[in-house]
């Protein structure tokens, strides 16, 4: 493939201050190496999304039918309506450098047959939480890996391995992105995570309440995964985490309530963090020292909202 032409698909909802930008980055990589399309898919946005999309001289579908679907659904109808041999799924609240396509251009040229996702970070201007959260993935994924997940604001995709996958799931409200690489996998293709070139995520948490907002939706889906992907320490993984962090405080109170002189209620709630000590600690060894610590916070907080998560989950399948 000499000359991969790109289409890029921005599934977007109320985006109206973050998706000029994201389409001026886009179009900053036109070039004679990479032919290109953008389509903005809206989810019947109520602010100027649409006319800012349209401006920029893009292809925008609406959803005019005043019910929202998910982002599965909004990425398969841009697939569908696409005429590009690779796919992009991009957020609308993601910037790319004036390369991104040249160096994604590298891998298909070379007969790259897979999904190919590139690192993103935070905004230099985020607070502690946005920037000790959001770095992580990026520091994780400093060299060219295999992985078996990529997120779905940033992949490229052949268009045939999308077919061969079967798209993104729509019974999936969530987590999506990672039902989707790991199909693509099992398909006997490859999922690929590069440093070449580094993205920027606007969305990115910015306080505690946003981030245990994002995390009890990201794990919100949990166990659908599992029982779809079949039952494994990687599928069971998140699961158990989250179970974890919705059992140790529970049976610390039940103790306490119980058995209130012994040591039992204070030993579930010293393990409580455990999880997050571990994980938190290694990831932090990758970056700065002085991070660990609210490193260690950040995950137990999204380990505790993913097992609140679990147990909404869990309800919603016994009622």
């Amino acid at each position: 493939m000499s000359r991969p032409f790109y289409s890029v698909i921005l599934p977007a909802y109320n985006e109206g201050a973050q998706i000029g930008p994201c389409l001026k980055a886009i179009l900053a990589n036109v070039s004679d190496l990479a032919a290109l399309e953008i389509l903005v898919v809206d989810n019947g946005s109520s602010d100027d999304t649409v006319s800012v999309a349209r401006a920029h001289g893009v292809r925008v579908m609406e959803n005019t039918t005043g019910k929202r679907v998910n982002i599965s659904s909004l990425r398969n109808l841009g697939a569908h309506e696409a005429t590009g041999d690779i796919l992009v799924f991009l957020d609308a609240d993601m910037l790319v450098p004036s390369d991104w396509l040249e160096q994604a251009s590298r891998y298909f040229r070379a007969g790259f047959q897979g999904a190919l996702g590139f690192i993103a970070k935070v905004p230099d201007t985020a607070g502690w939480v946005g920037r000790i959260w959001g770095q992580r993935l990026c520091r994780k994924r400093s060299r060219v890996m295999e992985v078996d997940f990529l997120p779905g604001r940033n992949i490229f995709v052949n268009r045939a391995v999308f077919e061969a996958a079967g798209g993104f799931d729509p019974a999936f409200l969530t987590g999506e992105d990672k039902d989707f690489t790991f199909r693509v996998r099992k398909a006997g293709y490859r999922v690929v995570s590069a440093p070449d070139v580094c993205l920027i995520h606007l969305g990115y948490e910015k306080s505690l309440a946003e981030l245990w907002r994002k995390e009890f939706w990201r794990q919100s889906c949990t166990l659908q995964f599992a029982r779809k992907h079949g039952l494994s320490f990687r599928t069971l993984r998140h699961p158990a985490l989250s179970a974890w962090h919705v059992a140790c405080p529970v049976a610390a109170v039940v103790l306490a309530l119980g058995w209130p002189f012994s040591p039992a209620w204070l030993a579930a709630l010293l393990l409580w963090p455990l999880p997050a000590v571990v994980i938190g600690g290694a990831e932090a060894r990758r970056g700065r020292i002085v991070d660990a610590l609210p490193l260690i916070v950040l995950t137990w907080l999204r380990w505790t909202a993913a097992g609140v998560a679990l147990v909404s989950q869990i309800l919603r399948r016994i009622f």
